[in-house]
């Protein structure tokens, strides 16, 4: 049989079936689309994630938090000896001090137990706030600049969906603007309204997520709030820490310091496990 034969007898039998030749052309066209979309997002992660990790110095810092009484090994046995009395949910001066002393550690940025009530700005509006203390990250803001660490002013960048909730028409409007901030102390139940200069907008990222961040300053006064009244036993706790080795650091030295910095993770591989998830999810749409 001839090609131009073999060509008129597929166009004949695709002719015979109208109905059944759409539907397979838009089932082919929307597998096509899903495969493409998802190897596109998949790329666009990825991208995201080693954006992340260049901005925060992925390999040279860790993120050390509790032990929450498992291992690789599976669940640990409780020895009364041994056993933390805050049941491992958290860390202390102690292990904070631990961690200053692991050679190869140039910085420490802590993340208190102290949280905000509430955000208050131009319209008087009061707004949940979820914040954390800046741990240096690079390329992250959007408008304006990162908070000063040195600057005895309270200064705070915030979460962009935060800015028109505020009442402010843009985000250069909200720039050098002072918003009120409400902490309750656990002790008393007393709440106390802090203020703090907004001196940029922040971009979401997989280390801060949707969270506004603050400088020393801002974070020093809160927790001297939150832990006024408290035992002792209670004070300078935390929900974890972030380490920084010197950019020239080998893999090598940066192994011995995890292997002295217990359940700690760098955040090149806390990272790249939230790609993976991603990963994951879309596999069952490039399978189909």
């Amino acid at each position: 049989m001839k090609f131009v034969d073999i060509i008129k007898t597929a166009t004949a039998n695709l002719l015979r079936s109208k109905t059944r030749t759409i539907l397979t052309m838009i089932a082919i066209f929307i597998g096509a689309f899903t495969i493409a979309m998802t190897i596109g997002m998949n790329i666009g992660v990825n991208d995201f994630v080693t954006q992340q990790v260049g901005s925060i110095g992925g390999e040279q810092t860790l993120f050390v938090q509790p032990d929450v009484g498992t291992t690789e090994e599976g669940p640990q046995k409780y020895e009364a000896k041994t056993a933390d009395t805050n049941g491992g949910t958290v860390l202390t001066l102690k292990d904070l001090e631990k961690i200053k002393a692991v050679k190869g550690i140039d910085a420490v940025t802590v993340i208190p137990l102290s949280s905000a009530d509430y955000i208050s700005g131009a319209n008087h509006q009061k707004y949940v706030l979820s914040t954390m203390v800046d741990v240096g990250a690079k390329n992250q803001i959007a408008t304006g600049r990162s908070v000063n660490q040195d600057d005895k002013e309270a200064e705070i960048t915030l979460e962009k969906d935060l800015v028109k909730a505020l009442g402010y028409k843009s985000e250069k409007a909200a720039l050098n603007q002072t918003v009120e901030i409400g902490v309750t102390s656990p002790a008393t139940g007393e709440q106390k309204t802090f203020k703090a200069k907004i001196v940029g907008i922040k971009k979401f990222t997989l280390v801060q997520g949707g969270l506004s961040t603050v400088n020393q300053a801002f974070d020093q006064a809160t927790t001297n709030f939150h832990e006024a009244g408290l035992p002792d036993s209670m004070k300078n706790q935390y929900y974890g820490f972030f380490t920084n080795s010197k950019p020239d650091t080998s893999k090598a030295d940066m192994i011995k310091i995890k292997k002295q910095s217990p359940n700690s993770v760098t955040m090149l591989k806390h990272l790249k496990t939230k790609s993976r998830q991603f990963d994951k999810l879309s596999m069952p749409l490039q399978a189909h």
